[in-house]
């Protein structure tokens, strides 16, 4: 199956009929494998879209809390000193720590180091994931069409590739230099994984950008 792909796409004289033979096993088109990825897509989408914002409104409300010695929503969204973490108390009269819990429980949905470099990873792989997710589920809905090579596709694969090449260096400066965390083996894997993901992409959507030149041409001969 791979050859006849790589057959196909580095063919000068290529045939459109064969690309849909090989794409079109269930794995795209109607009521197949794309359509319900879309789905799971989505729900991962509004999940973690409710995080990053409900995150972010916490942030907002702790600093404006300390700025302003209030105690608005202080039981869901509080910063201290002193903290239960991973079932030990961690105690520090000159480090802040914070902790976020679900509205409306006492389910704890993020502790953590009340500093400007989580803020910002937090923020910077919330926002990414969440447009990650949400241009997943674009892909994956219009690769359960009937029609799968069309411009839409081919634009949804390169905002897809150019976000995550916007977010790598970001993610880097954040940890590196805002956070001062030193760089590490585990920040080297991640960073070349989203890159290797980003390459992938872009090699996507030259393929699709082919097959949309075919499909043209076709149509043209009809």
């Amino acid at each position: 199956m791979f050859k006849s792909i790589f057959s196909i796409f580095y063919s000068s004289t290529p045939n459109y009929s064969d690309i849909i033979k090989i794409l079109n096993m269930k794995i795209i088109g109607k009521n197949s494998l794309a359509k319900y990825l879309s789905y799971l897509f989505l729900i991962l989408f509004i999940f973690i879209a409710f995080h990053v914002i409900y995150e972010f409104i916490g942030f907002a409300i702790t600093y404006i809390n300390l700025k302003t010695n209030n105690n608005f929503l202080s039981e869901t969204f509080y910063v201290v000193h002193s903290i239960d973490w991973g079932g030990k108390a961690v105690t520090n009269p000159n480090h802040l720590f914070f902790r976020f819990k679900y509205p409306f429980s006492d389910q704890q949905m993020l502790t953590g180091n009340y500093t400007l470099g989580t803020f910002f990873n937090h923020t910077i792989v919330g926002i990414f994931w969440s447009i990650f997710l949400s241009y997943g589920y674009k892909i994956s809905k219009a690769l359960s069409k009937e029609d799968i090579f069309s411009k839409e596709i081919i634009r949804f694969l390169k905002i897809l590739y150019i976000s995550i090449f916007i977010f790598v260096p970001l993610y880097i400066i954040n940890w590196v230099i805002i956070s001062k965390i030193p760089f590490s083996g585990s920040l080297f894997f991640s960073s070349f994984t989203y890159i290797f993901i980003a390459i992938i992409a872009a090699f996507t959507a030259e393929f699709f950008k082919k097959g949309y030149k075919l499909q043209s041409e076709n149509d043209l001969t009809i």
